[in-house]
């Protein structure tokens, strides 16, 4: 288990859709790495691009906030629907210090895989959904995120 360090924006991995893990079990350890570089950068969900791996794999820990969720890891992950619109403060550990209002879905059902290799398909909203954007669709939201923060520096 070790802390890695957090991909900072500029970097083209953040850019780019990321690669399938073809075996489930062999994440283990990166999982790990995750979670510990998660909670040294005192964030609530990291994806793999984020720390140099081409990977579709994010990990969120909300429990601080609601103690029913416990640590998630999600693999392959999936959107496959989304409704409703509401407006949400987001920060991101590649672009430290700046959180800004970003219009997203209220509600998402993924479908992706867990740790120990169970297909799962879940609707999520709330806390969960302030990571809970998988890898895939990472892109996006991060230049919907700069362009907040450049329209609110204008």
């Amino acid at each position: 288990m070790a802390v890695r360090e957090i991909v900072k924006y500029g970097d083209l991995i953040l850019r780019k859709q990321c690669g399938d893990v073809e075996d489930i079990f062999s994440v283990l350890p990166l999982v790990e790495d995750m979670f510990d570089t998660m909670y040294e950068e005192d964030g609530i969900g990291l994806a793999a691009n984020q720390i140099g791996e081409d990977l579709n794999l994010f990990v969120i820990d909300i429990s601080h906030k609601d103690e029913a969720e416990k640590p998630r890891v999600f693999i392959n992950s999936k959107i496959i629907d989304k409704k409703g619109e509401c407006l949400s403060v987001e920060g991101c550990l590649s672009i430290p210090g700046i959180q800004v209002e970003l219009k997203r879905s209220e509600f998402i059902t993924l479908q992706y895989y867990s740790l120990e290799g169970e297909q799962k398909k879940r609707e999520f909203n709330d806390l969960m959904l302030e990571d809970g954007y998988t890898n895939l669709f990472y892109f996006p939201i991060f230049k919907e995120f700069l362009k907040s923060i450049v329209i609110e520096k204008n």
